[in-house]
């Protein structure tokens, strides 16, 4: 059911967001290292946020402005999540980059 991770520091703020291609990538990147053997129930997402540069994937944008903004942020070529926050800095929805185009 939930196509996106997102991840906070001790303080709350947002430092990364992530989907399954991401996890994927992660994952078969492991697999090439240690010659086609990977354990994903002993990596965890400290690893997966070192190991891939989830950074210029995302962005967070305050969830009372125009949806224009997100659909903006999303039919560039960089983002692919776009976590929408409230005033208080917490998550209260996630859109994603279409993975089709109708």
């Amino acid at each position: 059911k939930c196509q996106v991770a997102v991840c906070r520091d001790r303080q709350g703020t947002i430092i990364a967001a992530f989907g399954p291609l991401d996890l994927i990538r992660f994952l078969a990147d492991d697999s090439k290292a240690n010659e086609g053997m990977t354990a994903p129930r002993e990596q965890t997402v400290g690893a997966l946020l070192a190991a891939i540069n989830v950074g210029a994937g995302w962005t967070a944008l305050p969830a009372e402005g125009p949806v224009a903004a997100a659909v903006e942020q999303l039919t560039g070529k960089a983002i692919n999540i776009v976590v929408g926050t409230d005033v208080t800095g917490a998550v209260v929805g996630v859109i994603t980059r279409a993975l089709r185009r109708y």
